[in-house]
């Protein structure tokens, strides 16, 4: 995936405590900021606003990802479920194009 400006990584890990697995390259000068878990749990008890703002920040995203999860779903059945606009081809005329 690629991903812009703005851009959350690890919303998963945070929700679920765990450490990412993924490999992140850019393609472009970028500056991206760290917040290990510990700095997460004194923010927490330093002050508690700031870090409900995180936790919204975080929900808002997850909640965008499942919104994009489910318009690609739809699409998909869809699909599926579509009447043909034409009747389909005859494997041998696939097989031409194939080799072609």
């Amino acid at each position: 995936a690629e991903l812009g400006p703005g851009s959350l990584i690890g919303v998963h890990e945070f929700a679920s405590r765990t450490r990412s697995e993924g490999v992140f390259l850019a393609t472009e000068p970028t500056l991206l900021w760290r917040l290990s878990f510990d700095a997460l749990d004194a923010l927490a008890a330093r002050d508690a606003l700031a870090y409900a703002a995180v936790c919204r920040l975080v929900a808002a995203e997850l909640c965008a990802e499942c919104d994009r999860t489910k318009w690609r779903l739809g699409s998909i059945l869809d699909a599926l479920h579509a009447t043909p606009l034409r009747d389909p081809l005859p494997r041998a005329a696939l097989r031409a194009l194939a080799a072609a």
